[in-house]
């Protein structure tokens, strides 16, 4: 008997988001009401220095935004009643990008493209924690078809990166963890 099994799997859920004309006002009044800064050691503006564990208000608005469209994305990852635990928003202008990183070694992160056009934007950028076996070479991976009320999550520990804006459009992006 000769058998092949796929030892490891790492899910990456990709849903649309519902109503979602309504969800990026609620989104991006949200957004303009924070303090954004550039990271210190990345390329992006980002309010996570002004997100901190106690701005509850912040990250509960955002969950009750998204409530629907992380219950339909708790059935696909096999887990319930997923709670943001911080949030924040980055803002990506030409030429930005955002270096290698992951967001520690439990849980979930997502991430919900609000001001994106597909023609000019490139999405997230993963990165796999094993190489190939077969030229020992990281692999990466592309998701497909990422619009603007795209929602990704995936498991927090999966390094992932962005390219340089290339656009003279701003890329909005609203990143959280579970």
């Amino acid at each position: 008997m000769i058998e092949s099994y796929a030892m490891f799997h790492i899910s990456l859920v990709r849903n649309d988001v519902k109503d979602w004309q309504e969800k990026k006002k609620k989104l991006l009044k949200l957004a303009n009401s924070r303090s954004f800064d550039v990271r210190c050691g990345e390329f992006v503006l980002s309010d996570f220095f002004h997100s901190k564990k106690s701005d509850s208000d912040y990250t509960e608005q955002i969950q009750e935004i998204l409530k629907e469209d992380i219950k339909q994305s708790e059935l696909l990852i096999g887990e319930g009643d997923l709670k943001i635990s911080n949030a924040w928003f980055e803002k990506s202008r030409k030429g930005m990008s955002h270096q290698i990183h992951n967001h520690g070694a439990l849980g979930y992160s997502g991430i919900c493209y609000i001001q994106y056009d597909k023609k000019e934007h490139t999405p997230v950028q993963f990165v796999a924690p094993f190489n190939s076996v077969r030229h020992g070479q990281s692999i990466h991976y592309q998701p497909h078809d990422v619009k603007e009320g795209t929602l990704l999550i995936f498991p927090s520990f999966v390094h992932h990166f962005t390219l340089p804006n290339q656009s003279n459009k701003e890329r909005i992006c609203l990143s959280f963890n579970f």
